[in-house]
């Protein structure tokens, strides 16, 4: 079993990284991020399409390819891209659906983040016993040394 130490570390960087992917994705230039992009779902002979429109002219256009696009202003800004992701890991609904390797570390931590910080592992509880340990056996010899020098 993994110390809660380690456990952590995989946690922040699991956090790091979907903080990460979720501020490229924003930034990527896409209709989604267009200020002036807009799906419009049309329906013809029972099948839906969901066709991109922009917005910019006052004419309606198809948006065929944002990367060319004079009028592309991204609406993505890092800041709020970031309080919405925090806000969504804050809420257990979400968390549980959409980010469920952060929800299982989180339950294997099984205490505060901060508990987990501040908490020996293992390694460092069996060492301080040993310590105790070799500390009395130390004592018991020495009182044995006296009784043999007196006689």
């Amino acid at each position: 079993m993994k110390s809660p130490g380690v456990i952590y570390r995989k946690y922040r960087q699991l956090r790091r990284k979907l903080l990460y992917d979720t501020i490229q994705e924003a930034k990527r230039c896409s209709h989604s991020n267009c200020v002036y992009g807009k799906v419009v779902e049309v329906t013809t002979n029972g099948v839906t399409h969901k066709i991109p429109i922009c917005l910019y002219s006052k004419n309606l256009d198809t948006c065929s390819n944002p990367l060319e696009c004079n009028a592309f202003i991204n609406k993505n800004i890092k800041e709020k891209v970031e309080e919405k992701l925090l806000n969504e890991l804050k809420d257990p609904n979400i968390r549980a659906n959409k980010y469920p390797e952060l929800n299982l570390l989180d339950w294997v931590l099984d205490k505060t983040l901060e508990e987990a910080k501040k908490e020996p592992n293992l390694i460092v509880k069996v060492a301080v016993y040993l310590i105790g340990l070799l500390e009395n056996l130390i004592k018991i010899t020495e009182k044995d040394q006296k009784v043999l020098m007196d006689k």
